[in-house]
């Protein structure tokens, strides 16, 4: 079964074994597709899927005190739900890179990095409180001269809180140019530019195993189940990188 924001697809029958993955929405596409191939095995725990913002999906965990996976998309991220208390062990799950997507509109006044500071775009940002691209590209914009930092931010009309709001901006075309990662502008057919390599940097997305899950061998299935769909992710553009950490 699948549970994003708040809403129940059924895509299996269900059983009285429930799991929930809070998945940050960078990875919605091979998380969705995943979880809907589980869901057919005969007898398997249902898995439910909670989309957002790594910062959005954490506070969720946290009120709720519910949950047996939650794949944060940045190291800070993780470290907040190490904070608190929420994390029994993790694994490197896979790298991505910020880049800035491009809509249609995007793609016809955008080539380069530079075109950013002298076009007229429109461009969305993320929430640092709720996606981990927020937080990122405050790190980021740290890098920048003054005058850049200046001419980007007064281009920015629209902070959104999860990466599929800045992708549904982008492909509807309310925006010229989103902050993403470059295996979601490619999963989502987006063109994109890289940040110059003074400001690039990559990001890690963790697979973590909750404190509060009862279901510890279906959780440790379900985490081997994940590290076996590599066709997947790469169909979407994405490489596995696991790696398990106590």
């Amino acid at each position: 079964m699948l549970l994003i924001m708040g809403i129940s697809v059924p895509t299996a029958m269900g059983n009285d074994c429930e799991l929930h993955w809070y998945l940050a929405a960078s990875l919605t596409k091979p998380g969705t597709e995943i979880v809907q191939k589980w869901n057919k095995i005969p007898d398997n725990c249902s898995l439910y899927l909670i989309l957002g913002g790594s910062g959005q999906i954490l506070n969720q965990l946290t009120l709720s005190k519910k949950g047996d996976l939650y794949s944060p998309a940045s190291d800070r991220f993780l470290d907040l739900a190490k904070q608190k208390n929420i994390v029994k062990k993790y694994q490197l799950l896979l790298k991505q890179i910020p880049v800035f997507a491009l809509s249609a509109s995007g793609s016809s006044k955008v080539a380069s990095f530079s075109d950013l500071r002298s076009k007229e775009v429109r461009i969305a940002l993320g929430n640092p409180k709720t996606m981990a691209l927020g937080e990122i590209y405050m790190g980021i914009e740290n890098k920048m001269t003054p005058d850049t930092r200046h001419q980007i931010r007064v281009r920015t009309v629209l902070e959104a809180i999860n990466l599929n709001q800045i992708l549904n901006y982008l492909k509807t075309g309310v925006v010229d140019v989103g902050i993403a990662f470059d295996t979601s502008a490619k999963a989502s057919n987006l063109a994109y530019i890289h940040f110059p390599n003074e400001l690039s940097i990559s990001q890690n997305a963790y697979l973590v195993t909750t404190r509060f899950t009862r279901h510890e061998k279906e959780v440790r299935d379900i985490v081997h189940f994940i590290s076996q769909q590599k066709q997947i992710f790469r169909k979407y553009g994405f490489k596995l990188s696991l790696k398990e950490n106590e």
